[in-house]
């Protein structure tokens, strides 16, 4: 039974059940998304036998390891001035709209919006109405950039632009 949180994202998911099964292919896995704040407790409760998150947890019964980070892209609107471009900078989101699936507080929100500020940055967050996964709809209706997991599901109506300063989302 594993856990995957929103962020994680497919590519993720699909190479850690291709993991967990080879050598082992009667193995049965159980994926679940979870919310980060549930983490804990669903380990704690057995609901989970291991969950893979973006932020970790600073619960003291909860063993974790840093795995190989995931490269990040940057999600926009068709229409956008960086739909076409071949890639990005961090720094060419000063003064954009950047939709989060999280309110600011919350630890994922934070390390993007600090990764955002750290390349000298200023973005207006603004927060998903619809949360879990990475469904992009609302992307193309906000007119919102957003950062994304390398290997996101190509959407209609987004566009994803390499990152050119080498970004990534931990795991």
């Amino acid at each position: 039974r594993v856990g995957l949180t929103p962020a994680v994202g497919p590519q993720v998911h699909e190479e850690l059940l291709h993991v967990l099964r080879d050598g082992s292919p009667e193995l049965g896995v159980s994926s679940v998304e979870v919310r980060p704040r549930d983490v804990a407790r669903l380990l704690r409760e057995r609901e989970v036998d291991l969950v893979m998150a973006r932020v970790g947890t600073d619960e003291p019964e909860v063993d974790s390891a840093s795995l190989r980070p995931t490269p990040a892209v940057l999600g926009v609107p068709a229409d956008h001035r960086l739909a076409g471009a071949e890639s990005a900078s961090m720094a060419d989101l000063d003064g954009e709209r950047m939709l989060i699936w999280s309110s600011p507080g919350t630890p994922f929100t934070d390390m993007l919006l600090a990764r955002v500020h750290a390349a000298g940055a200023q973005v207006e967050p603004v927060v998903a109405r619809v949360t879990g996964g990475l469904a992009m709809t609302e992307l193309a209706d906000s007119g919102a950039v957003a950062l994304l997991p390398a290997g996101s599901p190509q959407t209609a109506g987004v566009t994803q632009v390499p990152l050119s300063d080498g970004v990534t989302l931990p795991l």
